[in-house]
């Protein structure tokens, strides 16, 4: 009976997560921060400067949408 004690972590030594958090504002800080970290990978090399704020897979279908609409 001690290992299936040992397998089930006690709440106390759980890490929370942002995203379990009961608050809107800190799921939301969570969030934006993530997406901020991912835009910076839609960086142009020639100039540093991003060339969307969105993640770089939200800004790759936001062109492919973009380049359906002028095809039709």
């Amino acid at each position: 009976m001690a290992q299936s004690e040992e397998l089930v972590p006690d709440k106390a030594k759980r890490v929370s997560h942002p995203l379990d958090s009961k608050t809107t504002s800190d799921v939301l800080r969570f969030v934006l921060e993530q997406y901020n970290a991912l835009s910076w990978l839609t960086c142009t090399p020639a100039t540093q400067d991003r060339q969307s704020c969105l993640p770089v897979h939200l800004a790759v279908l936001t062109q492919m949408y973009n380049a359906i609409l002028k095809m039709l």
